[in-house]
């Protein structure tokens, strides 16, 4: 009950911080987008507020390495792109080659 009730606060605050205008233009926005991006970027979301408020709490109380969940989501994301080859068949925009060193 305590970690839903946080959850929720949480949700709240996040529609209090941005002013009705950034409202409007997202959902006058929202058709615009390319529905794969908007669902991946919602999973992605889901999943890193999911990490923050339930599961690095309870984590702790098991073990004092966190769980990088944000390097997993990158991770997971660069793989979902590649297997389902979202730039060619989505039109989706990705970065790249990234040079390394």
């Amino acid at each position: 009950m305590k970690t839903w009730l946080m959850f929720s606060c949480f949700m709240l605050s996040c529609f209090t911080i941005f002013s009705p205008q950034t409202y409007r233009d997202l959902c006058l926005g929202l058709p615009a987008a390319n529905p794969v991006v908007v669902v991946v970027s919602v999973v992605c979301i889901i999943a890193l507020v999911v990490n923050n408020e339930i599961l690095k709490p309870r984590m702790r109380k098991v073990s004092r390495i966190p769980v990088p969940m944000e390097l997993l989501v990158v991770v997971a994301g660069t793989a979902v792109s590649d297997l389902l080859h979202l730039e060619e068949r989505h039109h989706v925009t990705v970065v790249g080659h990234v040079p390394t060193g």
